[in-house]
């Protein structure tokens, strides 16, 4: 792929490939963004991140797959980033205009929260794997620190994530593990 050469040739100093990469690189992200944005401004500003961002670490990453599928998937996390970010800002005005406290989280619902941990109870006791997974990952540790602590792949640990949500899940409808 011509993205994957002109990285390659940029990483070994090539001034032109890289000036080349980026341009391509911009008219490719471009177009990308404005198909999920639908905003011009909104689009150049988050391909603006992107380009800034593969800028800053394209010669020093290693890619598990190429260089065009890693810096496709720079802007696919900015463009998630943004759309999240603006539905924050849209909620709290929302909540303003409403004339309730921006920011001011409402409590959790105590029947809910006793019918997780119950849940959660039974998960360890089924399972207690899937139970340490998804503590761990609600506490916000990285899939790497997951991973580093329970000795797993990272595709074993997807794995175990998918199942064990399954059956919080389940547990959380029908009030049992299956």
């Amino acid at each position: 792929m011509e993205i994957n050469n002109l990285q390659s040739k940029a990483r070994c100093g090539d001034d032109s490939a890289e000036d080349r990469l980026f341009r391509l690189l911009r008219a490719r992200f471009l177009l990308l963004a404005q198909r999920k944005l639908r905003d011009r401004d909104d689009s150049e500003e988050v391909v603006q991140e992107a380009l800034k961002t593969v800028f800053e670490k394209h010669r020093e990453m290693e890619f598990e797959t190429s260089f065009a599928a890693w810096a496709h998937r720079v802007l696919e996390n900015k463009i998630l980033t943004f759309l999240r970010t603006r539905k924050r800002h849209n909620d709290r005005r929302e909540n303003f205009v409403e004339g309730t406290a921006v920011g001011v989280q409402d409590q959790p619902d105590s029947a809910l929260e006793s019918r997780l941990l119950d849940c959660l109870r039974k998960l360890n006791r089924v399972n207690r794997r899937h139970a340490r997974i998804l503590v761990y990952k609600y506490q916000g540790f990285t899939v790497a620190e997951i991973c580093d602590r329970l000795g797993l792949t990272r595709t074993n640990l997807y794995t175990l994530l998918s199942r064990a949500r399954s059956m919080l899940e389940f547990c959380l409808e029908k009030g049992d593990l299956k």
